[in-house]
């Protein structure tokens, strides 16, 4: 009997210790899930709005479907033989175009652009107030060539670039910004200190570009050096941003100009078709914007009569 009910408590013991043990690992796998959990509210919001971009992307490749139609078959495979990037939806276009963001891109805490817009902070890495910059900066080509530390400061948005000591611009500063004229119109300075950068000029009434009397060397230094085409994708996407979209389209036809018409800044193709015309929010404007470059291959590249 003795041995039974020994028998008995060892069962019940060993029973218990599963439990138990059962119990512990359930609680640190629940420790774990709520840890990984906080880790990864962003990623798991920024999943989510990739998933719901996905499915934007298949009805803006639709809406996207070459405007080339009207004109015979040849004319259209021979553009997207030669620029399959006009036809093109990246998802980090459709994403920027349709504002998707998560909520790692609006701490409250991060307010860094909007400090150094009001002139409180110096850009960085080694640079300056915006005030000094606006001032001092331009027509200094060889430093706004050579320095990299401030096209991210004068033109924020939600995306990183390759300054590290520069703070991606987030949502609640992108509202306080747009909304305060001095704000807005420092933007529009430091546009036309890249614009007399590149060798252009902006007319503001009615919106408008032209070259700059030194255009020639401004344009052989924008083609050698093409980090400048990155600037100009982050300048456009700015513009955006701000609600600025008449400054934006207006340029960016003028570069599609100066690029397919004139063949002054033709380097820049690509970059057109692939890119800044990407950047333009609006789908009807856009769309348009696609219709008068090919339009401008046909003539002037394929050199084909429409």
């Amino acid at each position: 009997m003795k041995k039974i009910f020994w028998l008995i408590l060892t069962i019940i013991y060993s029973k218990t210790a599963e439990i138990e043990d059962s119990n512990i690992k359930k609680a640190e796998l629940l420790d774990k899930s709520e840890t990984c959990s906080k880790k990864n509210d962003c990623i798991l919001e920024e999943t989510a709005e990739i998933e719901d971009s996905n499915i934007e992307k298949a009805e803006l490749l639709d809406k996207s479907e070459p405007c080339i139609k009207k004109y015979d078959s040849e004319k259209r495979k021979k553009i997207e033989k030669m620029y399959p990037g006009l036809y093109e939806n990246r998802q980090e276009n459709i994403r920027f175009r349709k504002n998707l963001r998560s909520s790692c891109e609006n701490d409250p805490k991060r307010n860094d652009n909007v400090k150094f817009f009001k002139g409180e902070i110096k850009s960085q890495p080694d640079g300056d107030f915006i005030d000094n910059i606006l001032t001092k900066w331009k027509g200094n080509y060889k430093l706004l060539e050579e320095h990299h530390g401030y096209i991210q400061w004068l033109f924020p948005n939600k995306e990183p670039g390759m300054n590290y000591l520069s703070q991606p611009l987030q949502l609640h500063e992108l509202d306080k910004l747009k909304s305060d004229s001095e704000s807005v119109e420092k933007l529009l300075k430091s546009f036309e200190l890249m614009l007399d950068f590149y060798g252009m000029e902006l007319n503001k009434k009615p919106v408008g570009f032209k070259r700059s009397e030194n255009y020639k060397k401004r344009y052989q230094n924008l083609i050698r050096n093409r980090h400048n085409f990155l600037r100009i994708s982050r300048i456009l996407k700015c513009l955006a941003d701000f609600d600025l979209e008449e400054y934006q389209i207006e340029w960016i036809k003028f570069l599609i100009e100066e690029s397919f018409v004139n063949q002054e800044l033709s380097d820049l193709d690509r970059s057109i078709t692939q890119f800044y015309v990407h950047t333009i929010k609006n789908d009807e404007k856009r769309h348009e914007i696609i219709k008068q470059i090919e339009l401008k291959i046909i003539q002037f590249i394929l050199n084909e009569k429409i």
